[in-house]
Formats: C-alpha cells, sequence, structure tokens
C-alpha cells in the first residue's frame, strides 16, 4: 500500500510541477521577460495587460460623469495631435484619493479625490501633459516591466503563478513609481505640451507648489508615492520656461466637480 500512496503522491506531484511549469511559461512568454531592456514588452501585452488593470482602478461597474471624462479626454485629444504623437486614453476613477495612474497600453487614470482639488484647468492639462510625457519617454512600460520581472524571479518553485492577482500586485501604485530623473523628463515634455495647448505655461506649477505646502502632503500620499516631488523640481519646471521664452499667462477656471452620475 505504502508503494501505491508514493506513486500516486509522485504523479501529482509531477502534475503539480508540469502545471506550475506551463504557466511560468505561458506568463514569461506574455512579457517577453528576456535579457534585453524591459520597455522592450510588446503593445499587444501592454494593451491587454492594461484592459486588465483599468478594470481594477477604474471598475466599468462605477459611472463618473460623462462630460467630465469626455472633457479629459479632450485635452488629452488636443495635447497629443498638436505633438503629433500617439494618443491616450482618459478615464476616471471614482476615488477620493489625490492621484493619476498611468498603465500600460497607453491609459490614464484620473482619480475623482484629484480633479475636485485642481484650481484650474490648466493645472488639469499639465497633470495630463506629465502622464502623457511618461508614456512617450516609455517610463510606463519599464517600470512595468521591471517589475514584472523581479516578481517573477522571486516566485518560489511551488507556487502556481495565477494571472490575476499577479497583474494587480505588478499594477500596485506604489510598484509603479518614477525615479526623479523621469519625473524630470516627464515634467519637461509635459511642459513643452502646455506651452503648445495655451501659448504659455501657467499654471504649470501650482499643483506641485501646493503638494510642498505644510498639510498638504497627507491628502496626496499615493501621489507622492509614486511621482517623487521635491522644491527642485518646481524650480527646474520654472527655470526651463524662462529659459525656453515660455511666459505666464492667465490661468482658466477650474471645471465644475467630477463626481458619478
Amino acid at each position: 500500500m505504502g508503494r501505491k500512496v508514493g506513486s500516486r503522491g509522485w504523479i501529482v506531484a509531477s502534475i503539480i510541477i508540469a502545471v506550475a511549469g506551463f504557466c511560468a511559461l505561458f506568463v514569461a512568454l506574455a512579457l517577453k521577460i528576456q535579457p534585453h531592456p524591459p520597455s522592450e514588452i510588446s503593445e499587444a501585452t501592454a494593451e491587454s495587460w492594461g484592459s486588465f488593470l483599468l478594470e481594477v482602478y477604474a471598475p466599468r461597474r462605477e459611472s463618473p460623469r460623462a462630460d467630465c471624462v469626455l472633457r479629459l479626454q479632450s485635452i488629452a485629444d488636443s495635447l497629443t495631435s498638436m505633438n503629433d504623437i500617439r494618443p491616450v486614453t482618459v478615464s476616471v476613477a471614482l476615488d477620493s484619493t489625490i492621484n493619476a495612474v498611468s498603465l500600460p497600453g497607453r491609459r490614464i487614470v484620473m482619480h475623482v479625490g484629484l480633479l475636485n482639488d485642481v484650481q484650474s484647468e490648466n493645472e488639469i492639462t499639465m497633470i495630463l501633459a506629465h502622464e502623457i510625457g511618461h508614456h512617450e519617454a516609455s517610463h510606463i512600460l519599464e517600470a512595468f516591466g521591471r517589475r514584472a520581472a523581479l516578481t517573477f524571479a522571486s516566485m518560489g518553485a511551488g507556487q502556481l503563478p495565477i494571472i490575476g492577482p499577479i497583474l494587480i500586485q505588478l499594477g500596485e501604485l506604489g510598484d509603479l513609481s518614477f525615479s526623479r530623473d523621469a519625473e524630470f523628463e516627464a515634467d519637461a515634455l509635459g511642459l513643452a505640451m502646455l506651452q503648445g495647448y495655451y501659448g504659455h505655461v501657467g499654471g504649470c506649477a501650482e499643483f506641485f507648489e501646493r503638494r510642498l505646502d505644510e498639510g498638504e502632503w497627507e491628502s496626496a500620499t499615493e501621489f507622492l508615492n509614486t511621482h517623487p516631488l521635491s522644491r527642485r523640481r518646481i524650480e527646474a519646471l520654472l527655470t526651463r520656461a524662462r529659459n525656453e521664452g515660455w511666459g505666464s499667462g492667465e490661468s482658466l477656471p477650474a471645471p465644475p466637480p467630477c463626481e458619478g452620475d
């Protein structure tokens, strides 16, 4: 009898190992985790995983006001078309935290908490332009691919990779934080887009400056976790505008609060 139990156990173990190996291979192929830069994750993979993560951060069952989404998408469309770059898709999450999230597949999720916190349309445009800058510089795919490689490399041999939970883990806001250099690069790209959109850069730093004011840090913890902020970064924005000869202008009023239907 002992031999039968052992045989059965060996069969079960073999099946588990085979399934684990197949799943790991499937995910690795989907991610294209090979010894080359993580920015080379395929667009098809970025699109499919971005769709999954979008449902996590901005579920379709939640219904932000249609006019709010259309307004944001219109600004984003103008920014991309004026600069002859690929379009992005903007969604709104009914989340009270002050944050904006970029996902694979050229997606941007704006939290209601952020939209209700801004004090001008120009601030919204700068934030969108900044996030578009992250996409244009491939920061999203690099951060996502880097985290993916670390996640699968650290998995135990006996763990079965369940795609959904792993995708959620990969997309956690804290995991997709950007380096200081990446933030500076996205700022520079975003500032140029803001100048092209309004003909001036008024409102380019107001949102970020408020984040540095005493008492504002706690209300924007998630944003600061994913978008490292410093006085030097704000000064770099203003210095670039001055060096380029981009003047400041009047900011447009903030749009109405963006709540659910």
